[in-house]
């Protein structure tokens, strides 16, 4: 995650009123229905008629323009909460209409979420309570108080109630007036709609996710653990996922592209789109492993149509070059990667981080002794990826190796609609994985890349220059050199860590 915290507005951000007021122009609905109340008020405080209360409203008005609040504090003596409990409190229903999807869109968010409003409290909760988000909110702060936005002071005391650094916030805003604030505090900003100091602009709320959860691109050769890796990804509401890119590796390209077709359809995530990509590596013949059987997914089978479309280089480095922080998590081979670095290696430096599952560094391959299946199935195209100048974290054998999943450890799972399927794979991978590696249960090699991403803090990383061998026997092979690191490497995360975090993001 990006930030700390998100403070939103409310009123033009979280909600587009119905009949949206022109605040400037004060005719409208709302602003009708306000001037009632207030005109209401000033016939109880003064006792007077409502003619002789109109007559005095419009006074208000002629004298302090948008300011009412200012008017009734310096005319009849009450505070701000006091006028604005009296003149605000109006029905919710009537003005803000309902959005089934704003609660989830909240709650993909993972950070500290907070409201600072211009709008009282008494309108303010009823709007809250209207859209059902109250409790999504770790804190509200209200207009009718001393110390208010546009108040540089009213920025940090939010951030202060939360713990968290005002540089490491982010404000979403639909007025001017109050995002520029934010900007000479060192906050990044939101603009709803369209603003040439917002360092994002979005056309509504629905389109935050984009921005503060981390956009990522998973390469994959589905493959059980790249399976499991796709279904962590996909319920991670920390992750927005661009696209899912195949690559022929565990299996051929066709196997690959239907089980992660087959993947996302079982999660109900046939909204990522799936690019097929490389059917072979660079410059050998592939190599497929033994371990996920012929389809790939051994247990399960797949049989829907893989619909092969060949754009997966091409899509890379497109959401590359449309997307200033993108993600690449390779869970195969690196084929497609090094195709695109390639063929298009200026929007390929534009990619935030590389995150590959490969390699053996400290420790012997898995198939050969000197490489991991990822690295020695494309030595070639590890080499191109390796060298290219753009931040990379490896999570290889060192770490992995560490982390296995009996059988009876999904068992938390039961109930869910994903423990029977997974059983189903589970089983003979795990079989294979010990007939083929002496290994018992199911290494979690793709999911905890994936672990990775969500809680680095988790993990032991040390800096290492590498080298691929390309040639000979020792094809695959990660040279450690003297001189500059080229990638951070994952030697170790804790079991237990990931273990509770997997199961609960798939449940």
């Amino acid at each position: 995650m990006k930030y700390d915290l998100i403070i939103f507005d409310m009123d033009g951000t979280l909600y587009k009123m119905e009949n949206d007021p022109k605040r400037e122009f004060f005719d409208n609905d709302f602003f009708r229905d306000i001037r009632k109340n207030c005109v209401d008020y000033i016939s109880r405080l003064e006792g007077v008629d409502i003619e002789k209360a109109e007559q005095a409203m419009q006074s208000i008005i002629d004298e302090y323009q948008g300011e009412w609040s200012k008017g009734f504090i310096e005319k009849y003596g009450v505070d701000r909460k006091e006028y604005f409990s009296n003149t605000w409190n109006l029905d919710a229903e009537k003005f803000v209409g309902k959005n089934d999807n704003l609660r989830g869109i909240l709650n993909s968010i993972s950070c500290k979420k907070a409201v600072l409003t211009s709008a009282p409290e008494v309108w303010a909760e009823n709007v809250l309570d209207r859209l059902n988000i109250r409790d999504v909110f770790d804190g509200v702060w209200f207009g009718d108080v001393d110390i208010r936005k546009p108040d540089k002071r009213a920025y940090i005391q939010v951030a202060d109630a939360l713990g968290v650094e005002i540089g490491n916030c982010l404000m979403v805003e639909d007025e001017e007036r109050f995002l520029l604030p934010t900007k000479e505090l060192g906050m990044d900003a939101v603009f709803i709609g369209k603003n040439k100091y917002a360092d994002y602009n979005i056309q509504s709320i629905e389109d935050i996710t984009g921005i503060v959860n981390e956009k990522i691109i998973i390469d994959t050769d589905p493959g059980h653990d790249d399976a499991l890796a796709l279904m962590l990804a996909a319920k991670s509401k920390e992750l927005d996922i661009a696209a899912v890119t195949t690559v022929a590796g565990n299996s051929t390209i066709e196997n690959t592209t239907r089980n992660a077709r087959y993947i996302l359809r079982l999660l109900d995530r046939e909204d990522i789109p799936v690019y097929s990509g490389s059917e072979r590596p660079l410059k050998r013949e592939l190599v497929q492993a033994v371990v996920h059987g012929k389809s790939g997914l051994e247990g399960i089978d797949p049989t829907n149509e893989p619909k092969l479309n060949g754009r997966a280089v091409e899509e890379i480095s497109n959401i590359a070059e449309n997307n200033e922080d993108i993600t690449l998590i390779t869970l195969g081979p690196l084929t497609n990667i090094a195709k695109a670095i390639k063929q298009y290696p200026d929007a390929m430096k534009q990619v935030k981080e590389i995150v590959m599952m490969g390699g053996a560094v400290n420790v012997p391959g898995n198939k050969s002794k000197y490489a991991e299946f990822n690295i020695f199935v494309d030595p070639d195209a590890a080499d191109i990826v390796f060298r290219f100048p753009v931040k990379k974290t490896l999570v290889p054998l060192d770490a992995c190796n560490y982390v296995a999943l009996q059988l009876d450890e999904f068992d938390e799972l039961k109930g869910n609609r994903l423990y029977e399927p997974i059983i189903a794979m589970m089983k003979p991978y795990i079989k294979n994985i010990e007939l083929d590696e002496g290994t018992k249960g199911a290494l979690m090699y793709d999911p905890l890349t994936v672990f990775y991403l969500l809680q680095p803090e988790t993990a032991k990383v040390e800096k290492y220059n590498l080298k691929v061998e390309t040639k000979g026997e020792k094809a695959g092979k990660l040279m450690i050199l003297e001189g500059n690191p080229n990638i951070d490497v994952v030697e170790y995360i804790p079991k237990n860590a990931f273990k509770m975090s997997f199961l609960e993001a798939l449940k």
